[in-house]
């Protein structure tokens, strides 16, 4: 994506990172997969849908990048796989205009905990609001 379009969009990104076993893959025992879901609000979903964009096209650049930079790091080779992305629709927003940082993170643990069999129990998941 466009630098200009992060600018845009001045995502937050939060991450909640959940392990489950060590991610290093058993047919191939120097690759560490991680599994990656995303969770934006209604304010990306409308910016999406203005710009005509796929979400799912758009987090896999970005892991993609993210990816690329990793590749730095010799052992384990680390793979990023999208598991799914999802929107939040504005009467089940789990942030108001009021929050802080810490507060939209704590409001989004509370959200993954009680969702995170819906969202295919990645390794990591992040919440993108404005």
């Amino acid at each position: 994506m466009h630098s200009s379009y992060f600018t845009v969009l001045k995502l937050l990104l939060i991450a909640n990172l959940t392990a489950f076993g060590n991610g290093l893959s058993t047919r191939r025992p120097h690759v560490m997969q991680i599994g990656v879901h995303f969770t934006y609000n209604h304010e990306v979903q409308k910016t999406f849908n203005e710009t005509n964009r796929d979400p799912n096209y758009y987090f896999t650049v970005l892991l993609n990048a993210v990816e690329t930079r990793l590749a730095t790091i010799s052992y384990p080779s680390i793979e990023l796989t999208l598991v799914g992305t999802n929107a939040i629709n504005e009467s089940n927003a789990i942030e108001v205009p009021e929050m802080n940082k810490t507060q939209i993170y704590e409001s989004y643990k509370k959200y993954y905990t009680r969702n995170r069999h819906k969202l295919d129990c990645p390794d990591a998941a992040f919440y993108v609001t404005r």
